[in-house]
């Protein structure tokens, strides 16, 4: 019986200590939701570049839409050394 207490409290203190990392961490939808070699990116930045870069706007949403996966209007993309060429994950 003893060892059964011991081993619930373990699990509860693991669950406890998980969910509190989990609070920590930058929450979605936010700027700082990328790691520090991507940049935070809205839709209307995308579309600046996009319009800067010669990219039809289409193409530029349609990218977006397909890499914001969680759906909180934030991407994050790192410039591809020596190219024009970027990198978009979600954050």
């Amino acid at each position: 019986m003893k060892k059964r207490v011991l081993r619930l409290l373990g699990v509860a203190f693991i669950l406890i200590t998980s969910t509190g990392t989990a609070v920590a961490q930058p929450p979605a939808g936010s700027a700082d939701s990328c790691n520090n070699s991507f940049e935070s990116m809205t839709l209307d930045d995308i579309l600046q570049q996009a319009n800067r870069n010669g990219v039809p706007e289409q193409n530029a949403r349609t990218m977006f839409a397909k890499v914001n996966k969680n759906g909180d209007e934030w991407i994050c993309q790192k410039q591809l050394k020596g190219t024009n060429h970027y990198d978009f994950i979600d954050n």
